[in-house]
């Protein structure tokens, strides 16, 4: 949906439908904040408890058919709707600014900026490529009588 767009019903009422169980869940926390003294609030929780489920379960109910609705008019199998449905998603991001978005739009081009941004940095290459460390002198090459001596010492066929 974009800025311009206005929502569709279905969008208001699902909007509509996540503020009705928001309220009931704040009320439901001021109830359980009052320790719930007498028997009326004890059955007013509940029943809001249960509402509160109810809805969630109706919700969950309708966005799980709307999307494999989708999935059917996209002529996908159960393959794909599976992989779609386990997919992890960005929630929401911080851009540049720290200001949080949760649009899938500007979360992509947040993390292209970020990646365009990392890839173009170019670090200095050292101009030495050999490096010594600073404890060690400068060692001798080994003398052919090292070595002769260092292979006889060996095992055989070592």
């Amino acid at each position: 949906m974009e800025l311009t767009e206005k929502p569709t019903e279905t969008e208001k009422d699902i909007n509509e439908e996540d503020k009705k169980i928001e309220v009931l869940e704040r009320r439901g926390k001021e109830l359980r904040k009052k320790k719930i003294k007498t028997v009326i609030d004890k059955v007013e929780y509940t029943e809001l408890h249960k509402t509160v489920k109810k809805k969630r379960r109706a919700r969950t109910r309708r966005k799980r058919k709307e999307f494999v609705l989708n999935i059917l008019e996209q002529r996908k199998g159960p393959k794909e709707a599976q992989k779609n449905r386990n997919k992890k998603k960005i929630a929401q991001m911080k851009d540049n600014n720290g200001k949080k978005t949760t649009d899938r739009e500007e979360i992509l081009e947040i993390c292209k900026t970020f990646y365009k941004s990392l890839y173009e940095k170019t670090v200095p290459t050292p101009t030495n490529t050999r490096m010594q460390s600073p404890d060690t002198d400068d060692v001798p090459p080994f003398t052919k009588s090292e070595v002769r001596k260092c292979l006889k010492d060996m095992r055989k066929n070592k």
